[in-house]
């Protein structure tokens, strides 16, 4: 760790590891928890919710190296999630057409 200095023991804190904090206590602490919540009665917001918390803490792991793995284990699966939500998009693109057929007068 660049911040850590072994041979005062001592540790700097920068702004940016201000930021990662609060970011991380918004996402683990509000969003994750509330679509939790929310899965049961509003699938639809929770899953979006869900979603941005997940990019959030991706992109927190990879732009700070915080783990090793992140980028060798993270990055081609965030990469496979894109490629799905575009091929399925694309698949589903087409599946909207449809006949209305009135019922009485």
């Amino acid at each position: 760790f660049p911040e850590a200095d072994s041979k005062t023991k001592m540790m700097s804190f920068q702004v940016d590891d201000a930021f990662r904090m609060v970011e991380m206590t918004v996402t683990l602490g509000i969003l994750i928890p509330l679509s939790s919540y929310w899965f049961q009665k509003r699938y639809h917001i929770a899953i979006h919710i869900h979603r941005v918390a997940a990019v959030i803490v991706f992109i927190d792991n990879i732009r700070r190296h915080s783990h090793p793995h992140a980028i060798i284990l993270n990055t081609p699966i965030f990469f496979i999630w894109l490629v799905e939500k575009a091929f399925i998009t694309w698949i589903q693109s087409d599946s909207h057409s449809f006949h209305r057929i009135r019922l009485g007068d």
